[in-house]
């Protein structure tokens, strides 16, 4: 869930990367009982698209992305269905895997849907391993 923002592309896009800081860093907010940032600069957007990056390797990798169904009438005015709104989020995060389902996206889906089955090979690898 984010704010309503209107239709500028860079304000939705900054809306979008405030939500996904906030649910990538709600176990930091837990532990340090400090709240995520609603501004984010450079050097903070650098360290969440690192952290998205990173969260995928080690003992117990994360897949972190955004999910979009195809568009329906009723979600056309859904920021994540703006190619604008889309790109400019993934400039700021281009760890940040954002994929529509079907259409021209298929080859995109695949290809994270071949991220998803390396993630969960790991995962299966070190349970059996405990």
């Amino acid at each position: 869930m984010f704010r309503e923002v209107g239709w500028e592309t860079n304000a939705n896009a900054k809306e979008l990367v405030i939500t996904a800081n906030i649910a990538i860093n709600k176990v930091h907010e837990s532990v340090y009982a400090q709240k995520s940032a609603d501004k984010l600069d450079e050097f903070a957007l650098e360290s969440l698209n690192e952290t998205i990056k990173t969260r995928r390797q080690g003992v117990h990798p994360q897949l972190i992305r955004v999910e979009v169904p195809l568009k329906k009438s009723s979600e056309q005015n859904h920021p994540l269905h703006n190619d604008d709104v889309c790109a400019k989020l993934l400039d700021w995060l281009p760890n940040l895997p954002i994929v529509h389902y079907g259409g021209e996206q298929a080859k995109i889906e695949a290809k994270l849907c071949a991220q998803v089955n390396e993630f969960f090979r790991i995962i299966k690898q070190y349970s059996q391993a405990t």
